[in-house]
């Protein structure tokens, strides 16, 4: 767990240092365009994956699923997430840059599914530097490109495309000298359908929540207001990103383990954050007042960025317990609930700055939470089995 803490945790502050010096050396506006277009990819990817990396690392690890076999669907589906990107990009009207995008929607599904095979039938180093690998090579492709070429969507979109097509490859090669490895009875196509769109379901509803606030203040409020809120939610992100790089190891944990206990690292987990968001709120953020320059807005958010934090992790590790019991189908609902009230919100009450839209999307983690509680309390008193219809993929 160190090493992975070590490796994740840098590629969580390689991102959020990319993110930092777009800001400091080009302004909120090209960061703005930066992070919306990040945050479009991100989208995209997650569309195009399907769930397919949870369900190819599970049945990968358990010798269900041949090395070959899982190569050839991590192909297909980045293939397939290429032709939307298309079909997005020309619908937002583009222009050149839909081939940049395309381009790096293809690598970002690939290595995302490659990094999970990996997890299945590798170690956790190879999972940890695939994973943390491109966030390097996004922040050198960004402070090379920015100077002669500036920042738009075309110029992001291209160094996504390299820094994850180049792990990707190196990490296709490293599981390829594996392809020959047989076992004994292949996973039948339904039954890695019905992990993976659970999953998926879960994985669009929070990419596409975010998107929808993206977007909602690119076309809405003055263009400042994108770096600042893109800037809150970087802030978020970063915190959260050794928990995300983390998941799929405490998943592979509990799965082997019918007894794990959960309440551990919810306390360890949320702790921290909450009493951050309880310390910015009370003593609030007079410090910050005349060091951060344009991003000055931010600091007024720093506790709800804190408590989002915190909301967030406990969301997450619940989820992830869930999906270890046998019910991927309680998350997926949660978070279809966060985007419902994300859509809702920004449709009837209309926020009108950037600071506003933060507050609806930290309200939206506080609903997927209550969700999965609620959801959790229900299938107890219902003494639901973890292999009911609702709730298959997990189990065999």
């Amino acid at each position: 767990m160190f090493w992975t803490l070590l490796i994740q945790g840098s590629g969580a502050l390689l991102a959020f240092a990319t993110v930092a010096w777009l800001g400091r050396t080009q302004g909120p506006v090209p960061q703005g365009v930066f992070s919306r277009t990040k945050t479009e990819l991100e989208f995209l990817a997650s569309v195009a994956s399907l769930g397919l990396p949870q369900a190819l690392m599970y049945y990968a690890q358990t010798q269900r699923l041949s090395v070959s076999r899982a190569l050839r669907i991590s192909s297909a589906a980045a293939v397939l997430g290429a032709l939307g990107a298309v079909v997005y990009g020309l619908v937002r009207g583009e222009g050149l840059a839909v081939a940049a995008v395309a381009a790096a929607v293809f690598a970002m599904v690939w290595q995302g599914n490659l990094r999970t095979i990996l997890l299945g039938v590798s170690t956790a180093r190879s999972f940890n530097i695939v994973t943390a690998g491109p966030q390097a090579l996004v922040l050198v492709w960004v402070v090379a490109s920015t100077s002669t070429l500036g920042m738009n969507t075309a110029v992001a979109a291209s160094g996504y495309a390299v820094a994850f097509g180049v792990v990707a490859a190196a990490a296709g090669a490293r599981l390829w000298r594996r392809a020959d490895t047989q076992v004994e009875q292949e996973v039948d196509a339904r039954r890695l359908a019905s992990y993976g769109i659970a999953t998926w379901v879960s994985a669009m509803a929070v990419t596409g929540s975010l998107l929808a606030c993206t977007l909602y203040v690119d076309a809405t409020l003055e263009p400042r207001a994108l770096g600042l809120f893109t800037a809150t939610v970087v802030l978020a992100q970063v915190a959260l990103t050794p928990l995300n790089y983390l998941l799929p190891l405490l998943l592979k944990r509990w799965v082997a383990s019918t007894g794990h206990r959960r309440w551990p690292y919810l306390v360890i987990g949320t702790a921290p954050p909450l009493a951050a968001a309880l310390v910015f709120k009370v003593a609030g953020t007079s410090w910050a007042d005349g060091k951060l320059g344009e991003y000055a807005q931010v600091s007024d958010s720093l506790w709800v960025v804190c408590a989002v934090v915190g909301l967030e992790v406990a969301v997450r590790l619940l989820a992830a317990d869930q999906l270890a019991r046998g019910r991927p189908w309680a998350p997926a609902v949660a978070d279809v609930v966060r985007m419902a009230s994300i859509a809702a919100a920004l449709g009837l009450l209309r926020p009108g700055n950037s600071l506003e839209v933060v507050d609806v999307w930290a309200l939206a983690s506080l609903w997927a939470l209550l969700t999965l509680v609620v959801l959790e309390l229900q299938s107890r008193r219902a003494k639901v089995s973890p292999n009911a219809p609702l709730f298959d993929g997990v189990a065999p």
